[in-house]
């Protein structure tokens, strides 16, 4: 995978919450908060749980912050500010940190415990 191809997803990626963002912006708080019995509650469970795996991605491929999946709960006039902020990162490290070597190995905790195997970061050497 290239530089550019990771670019062009994460353009993709914030072209379409853009989208989910007009999408939100038309519920009310109620149906937003609903919970609606899914597997993370409802609409503001599943956007939070989005971002917190955005976030913990990141957080792997920096070595910076916690290697676990935080819980959050994002309301709705903070969503556009907060993913911003992720972009912005995301972005940055692409342009700037983004290893050229093998990626090195590491522990992953998932749900907060600790799986006890090795496993490598996600995105492949550039090219």
């Amino acid at each position: 995978m290239t530089k550019n191809e990771i670019v062009t997803l994460l353009k993709y990626d914030a072209w379409a919450i853009a989208n989910m963002f007009k999408a939100v912006e038309s519920l009310s708080v109620a149906q937003y908060q609903q919970d609606m019995k899914a597997a993370h509650g409802g609409i503001q469970g599943t956007i939070s749980h989005i971002y917190a795996v955005q976030r913990l991605w990141l957080n792997r491929w920096t070595g910076k912050g916690a290697n676990e999946l935080s819980i959050v709960q994002l309301f709705q006039g903070e969503l556009r500010g907060r993913w911003a902020g992720l972009q912005t990162e995301q972005m940055a490290y692409v342009h700037i940190g983004l290893p050229a070597a093998t990626p090195r190995p590491e522990r992953i905790r998932q749900l907060g415990e600790s799986v006890g195997e090795v496993w490598y970061r996600s995105l492949p050497p550039v090219s």
